[in-house]
């Protein structure tokens, strides 16, 4: 039984290993013109994979060059589009990116709600409840709580929580009208 771990890898994903292993097959055929035919059957199995580009010539050379690169450019064919250059494989490596290290307290609450505290904070550390902003911010946070914890959450831990957020730094009031 042959396992993916053992076999070599794919060369491009998006076609399969059988195209490869169709390609690997066209470069043991030794009459040119029957591989060059062979390979025209190939290229239009590979222009199914993509149905609604399959007539550009754009899209044709590009199915030549992936051709050409899964063959590891030792495919020998009279190909109607000249034959890719060979590319440093280090330069085609795309880079991962770094995932972002955020410290947030509170992950349902999400980093736009912080830097929207924290930015409030600067401002001036009390606050009063029927701060339009707050009452917002209070609503939002409810809402979200909700969402991810399936519970509701009274106001007083939202206050909390805010609290949390800015570092002990803003306080929200509740004053009395008169």
């Amino acid at each position: 039984m042959e396992y993916n771990t053992s076999i070599e890898p794919i060369k491009i994903p998006e076609y399969g290993r059988n195209i490869q292993k169709l390609i690997e097959f066209a470069m043991t055929i030794e009459d040119r013109q029957k591989r060059t035919k062979f390979c025209e059957y190939i290229v239009s199995i590979m222009a199914k994979f993509n149905n609604q580009r399959r007539d550009s010539e754009e899209y044709k050379n590009k199915l030549w060059d992936h051709l050409y690169i899964i063959s590891d450019y030792k495919l020998d064919v009279d190909s109607p589009y000249p034959k890719p250059e060979i590319k440093n494989k280090k330069s085609m490596v795309v880079k991962k990116l770094d995932y972002p290290d955020y410290n947030i307290k509170y992950k349902h609450y999400g980093r736009i709600i912080e830097k929207i505290i924290n930015k409030i904070n600067e401002k001036g550390g009390e606050r009063d409840i029927d701060d339009k902003t707050i009452k917002s911010i209070i609503s939002y946070m409810k809402r979200v709580y909700n969402l991810w914890n399936k519970e509701t959450i009274n106001e007083e831990s939202i206050i909390e929580h805010i609290k949390e957020i800015s570092n002990n730094r803003m306080v929200i009031t509740k004053k009395d009208k008169k």
